[in-house]
């Protein structure tokens, strides 16, 4: 019962697509030192026009490997739109292999299995949950955030905003929106 209803919420979407009116879109990246062991998850919260609603920066340590960084940051960014009470969500990433692992009914057995089940099990909190999978050159903003960040450190939380050297590039992914919006 538990599984069917993970599938009928969670669906795997492979192209970049614009939120339905009322679906926020959550996208996320992850950055990795290997020589510190941290790691660095980029948040970025659109409403359906495009418009960034808040960022969020999360710094972890001890993380043990490149490839558990990305199941990390998908943990985060759906613990995150738990805490903010978010009902219909998208989330957005760029490793195909963790939409994938989330979405799947079957048992996880991997080096990311406890991020994995981490995520599974706050699915059911949403209403309206989807996990898309976007090419790195649609994650620009949370790419940049996560590596920048990483490099400085500190965790941060924005409303509304984007830290001031993001904001060049929220304004180009901002004009790329605009633009696809009107081929339509």
């Amino acid at each position: 019962m538990y599984i069917q209803m993970l599938l009928f919420k969670c669906r795997i979407l492979f192209a970049r697509s614009y939120a339905i009116l009322g679906i926020l879109k959550v996208i996320f990246d992850a950055a990795f030192s290997t020589n510190s062991m941290l790691s660095c998850t980029g948040i970025v919260i659109r409403d359906s026009l495009g418009r960034v609603l808040g960022s969020h920066l999360v710094l972890t340590a001890h993380v043990p490997m490149a490839f558990a960084t990305e199941a990390l940051a998908c943990s985060h960014v759906v613990r995150l739109a738990v805490d903010l009470g978010l009902h219909k969500v998208t989330f957005e990433g760029d490793s195909l292999s963790v939409i994938r692992k989330a979405c799947s009914p079957l048992h996880n057995v991997s080096a990311i299995e406890a991020y994995i089940w981490d995520v599974k099990a706050m699915v059911s909190s949403f209403h309206h949950c989807l996990f898309a999978h976007i090419p790195r050159e649609g994650n620009t903003i949370a790419h940049l955030l996560a590596t920048t960040r990483l490099r400085s450190g500190g965790s941060s939380f924005l409303s509304g905003v984007v830290p001031s050297f993001a904001s060049l590039a929220v304004e180009w992914d901002r004009r790329d929106i605009d633009l696809n919006k009107n081929d339509d």
